[in-house]
């Protein structure tokens, strides 16, 4: 499947830094709950698409890894809630499906996972 057929909202982080800087049309983030989720969304996106053994996933795991880090020991930012993402919930869809299925999702519809 072609990317955006998966992936309804995509994120970039170029797109994030955008927003930061008010260049987007949606302005800024309203408040950092919503750079948190978009951010997130980022990770999600990646791990949703790309195979688990694709240097995109690799890049997005690495990344992911220093997301949470720097997100849950941060004094403040971390009282508003960790970052718990895992990539193996996140599986590549097949090339049948045309929706996001999350880890749980598959296994409730009985779907093999890659």
């Amino acid at each position: 499947p072609k990317y955006h057929q998966i992936v309804k909202k995509p994120v970039d982080l170029g797109m994030i830094v955008r927003r930061l800087s008010g260049q987007t049309r949606e302005g800024n983030f309203r408040n950092v709950v919503e750079f948190r989720e978009t951010v997130n969304l980022m990770f999600k996106n990646c791990f949703s698409f790309y195979q688990p053994d694709s240097l995109e996933r690799r890049a997005g795991e690495n990344l992911l890894e220093l997301w949470k880090l720097t997100w849950n020991n941060h004094p403040i930012l971390g009282e508003l809630g960790s970052i718990d993402l895992d990539p193996d919930h996140y599986m590549p869809v097949d090339s049948n499906t045309t929706a996001m299925l999350t880890y749980e999702k598959r296994m409730d519809l009985g779907l093999r996972i890659k």
